[in-house]
C-alpha cells in the first residue's frame, strides 16, 4: 500500500491546502465531495494524480485537527493520522460453465472402434457408466460464466496489523 504523498508537506503549508478543502466542504461531507475538493486544491502543489489514500489522509487529518481548522489558524503542529491496513471480506455469487475432460476406460474383447463405441453407448443407455466414475485428465476450465452478485460484509472489516505494511 502506497502512503500519501502529502505525508511529506510540512505542516503550515499542508495546513493552508487542506484549509482550502476544508472550507470548500460542508461539515458532513461526502467522501465524494472531499475527492473533488481535493482534486481542485491539491493540484496547486504539482499532486496531479490524487488517490484514495490522499483524499482518506486529508479527511483524518481534519479529523484529528478540527478546532485549528474550524479556527482558521494552526495553533499547534498538526496531528498526522497514520496509515492502517484493513481486510474487507466478499463472496462473489456467479454460475459458470466449465469444462473438465475425462477419460472411461472400458473393458472388451473387441478390436473394432465401432463396436466399442457402441458398447459405451449401450452402458450408458443401462446406466452402468457414470461419467464422474472416471479420473480427469485436465484441470477444469471455465468456458462460459456470468456473474450474480457480490455481497460485501461491512460489518467484519477487521485492521491488519501495523507491521505487515
Amino acid at each position: 500500500m502506497n502512503k500519501s504523498l502529502l505525508e511529506q508537506v510540512p505542516d503550515r503549508m499542508l495546513f493552508a491546502l487542506v484549509k482550502k478543502v476544508y472550507d470548500s466542504v460542508s461539515n458532513h461531507s461526502s467522501m465524494e465531495e472531499i475527492d473533488e475538493a481535493c482534486q481542485n486544491y491539491l493540484k496547486v502543489m504539482g499532486i496531479s494524480m490524487i488517490d484514495y489514500v490522499d483524499v482518506t489522509y486529508v479527511m483524518e487529518l481534519i479529523k484529528l485537527n478540527r478546532e485549528d481548522f474550524e479556527g482558521g489558524e494552526m495553533t499547534q503542529p498538526l496531528q498526522r493520522p497514520t496509515l492502517n491496513k484493513y481486510r474487507f471480506p466478499y463472496s462473489i455469487y456467479e454460475e459458470q460453465t466449465t469444462r473438465t475432460d475425462y477419460e472411461l476406460e472400458l473393458e472388451s474383447y473387441s478390436s473394432d472402434k465401432k463396436d466399442i463405441v457402441e458398447l459405451k453407448d449401450f452402458m450408458d443407455m443401462v446406466g452402468d457408466i457414470n461419467e464422474f466414475d472416471s479420473e480427469p485428465v485436465s484441470e477444469p476450465q471455465v468456458v462460459d460464466g456470468r456473474h450474480i452478485e457480490t455481497r460485501w460484509f461491512k460489518n467484519d472489516i477487521y485492521k491488519v496489523n501495523r507491521k505487515s505494511i
